[in-house]
């Protein structure tokens, strides 16, 4: 009887289920997978933030300041300095998005410090060309319809209610049809290129790490 009743208790040991351990699903006994980090809301949040508070703090300034007190010249100069400005805030913020933790966040602060310079560079320059000679344009700009004209230039919607009437206005113009072709087809690009290469190179810095 003792040897039947052995032979019963290591059958019962023999048919009991092995537990499996996956080695990608844990890396040690009594360890689980890490949590996947959650988006960063907060972090998201403040740069919304800061993007609303950086586009109303431009709209201020462009509303508020006498713009209207330089002559053409020297407001083609302003225009060109504010896209001077536009540039290497572009090429700052790339660096910025490169090195940052968090990219696509990043690249959202970075399209509302630029370009809002660039459309409000242009906007200043055809107020001021109007200012000083009212028949640079079909009718007399105010600063809002400077800014409508432009944006209606930026989106290619040509409504045609506001037309630059002269060779120097008309040479602005058309210097902003090609920089919008610059700015919609590489600089969005590059900008959106850089999130990929920093997403990438953190992956892969830390797939070495492990």
């Amino acid at each position: 009887m003792a040897t039947t009743d052995d032979s019963d208790a290591r059958g019962s040991r023999a048919d009991a289920p092995t537990p499996v351990t996956s080695g990608a699903g844990q890396s040690g006994a009594g360890q689980s997978l890490p949590a996947r980090p959650e988006w960063p809301t907060s972090v998201l949040g403040w740069a919304l933030l800061r993007s609303v508070l950086i586009v109303m703090a431009y709209l201020v300034a462009y509303f508020a300041l006498p713009w209207n007190k330089f002559d053409d010249w020297a407001g083609l100069s302003i225009v060109v300095g504010a896209l001077v400005i536009a540039v290497v805030t572009a090429v700052w913020q790339i660096t910025q998005i490169l090195r940052s933790s968090t990219p696509a966040v990043h690249a959202i602060e970075a399209l509302a410090i630029i370009v809002p310079i660039y459309l409000l560079a242009f906007s200043l320059g055809y107020f001021m060309l109007s200012a000083n000679n009212p028949d640079q344009f079909n009718e007399a700009l105010s600063k809002m319809s400077s800014l409508y004209f432009t944006l209606s230039v930026f989106a290619t919607v040509g409504f045609g209610d506001i037309t630059a009437s002269v060779d120097l206005s008309r040479a602005v113009v058309s210097v902003q049809m090609v920089l919008n072709l610059i700015v919609v087809g590489v600089g969005i690009k590059v900008i959106l290129a850089a999130v990929k290469w920093s997403r990438d190179t953190r992956k892969g810095i830390s797939a070495a790490a492990e």
